[in-house]
């Protein structure tokens, strides 16, 4: 039976997580890695002797340097690199711990400078360009954030049987499967109870390449707003956390308010209906603030 993750720093004099210990500010932990190896250079890096490092462990984020640690999503949009804040952080693939600031200086483990990142380009995927030229983020599901504060850094490679048993952000999506897709289909459905009819508000599609590369496409109400390749569960997962995260425009006006008969057949052609609302055939799904319909968006 697996052991539940401690709630506490493991390293050492650290107080992170122990009750009565009150912080200035909320503080990340993280779970040790599953590989034995790398848990073994976490381990000597923290210079604990009273105390194994296990897998239940877990590490605060005072004992990496800033460079280990990913606050932000980074994405190439036009060529401009656009920044969407994370809900949890999370550390990146080669993330080890160096910093004891309570033990002696010499115990930490200094790190050459980091290099200048090279130039970054957007992916090129096969299929539609995405014509969205910025998105914006809601507060990360209550379902996703409540698991004890405490993330892994899975950097396994992606195969296609991980692709299918990725965590979701909320138990409330779903995966599917379908016949001669090379991959998955994680879908944030809605229901009318009245009909029986089941809608998906949020799709996102992994597909496995021959070569085992995976490429994501992120939709919303039907619309393509994101899309990028994957190479680790943990970036399939991020994708997935971000389908989430995109504010859905709420439509041009309700249907309570205005029905198809008040409509010229030159304004029918150009709008759908979709929850309740008159939404223009060219909306892209997503919308810049949360707020109440936006006929002047839509009336174009």
């Amino acid at each position: 039976m697996t052991k539940a993750r401690l709630r506490h720093c493991y390293a050492p004099g650290c107080r992170t997580g122990y009750a009565g210990v009150k912080a200035d500010r909320k503080l990340s932990l993280f779970s040790v890695p599953k590989d034995e190896r790398r848990r073994k250079i976490w381990e000597r890096n923290l210079h604990r002797s009273d105390k194994a490092l296990e897998e239940n462990c877990a590490v605060c984020e005072l004992h990496f340097e800033d460079r280990y640690i990913l606050r932000d999503y980074v994405h190439i949009i036009d060529g401009k690199e656009v920044r969407i804040a994370r809900g949890v952080p999370a550390l990146t693939p080669d993330a080890v711990p160096t910093i004891l600031p309570n033990a002696p200086k010499y115990l930490s483990t200094k790190l050459p400078p980091k290099r200048a990142p090279r130039k970054r380009e957007a992916p090129t995927v096969p299929g539609p360009q995405n014509s969205k030229k910025a998105c914006t983020s809601t507060p990360v599901d209550d379902d996703f954030e409540s698991q004890d504060d405490v993330h892994d850094v899975s950097t396994a490679s992606l195969k296609l049987e991980n692709l299918r048993e990725l965590r979701t952000p909320s138990k409330y999506w779903s995966v599917h499967q379908f016949p001669g897709y090379e991959g998955a289909v994680y879908t944030l459905s809605q229901l009318d109870t009245c009909s029986g009819t089941v809608t998906s508000e949020r799709a996102v599609l992994f597909h496995m390449s021959v070569i085992e590369q995976a490429s994501y496409k992120t939709f919303l109400n039907g619309k393509p707003v994101s899309e990028g390749l994957v190479r680790t569960v943990l970036q399939a997962e991020e994708a997935l956390l971000q389908a989430s995260k995109f504010l859905k425009c709420p439509g041009a006006l309700s249907t309570s308010s205005i029905t198809e008969e008040d409509l010229t057949t030159k304004l029918l052609g150009q709008t759908t209906v979709l929850d309740g609302s008159f939404y223009n055939k060219k909306c892209a799904g997503t919308t810049a603030a949360e707020g109440n319909l936006e006929s002047k968006s839509h009336a174009k």
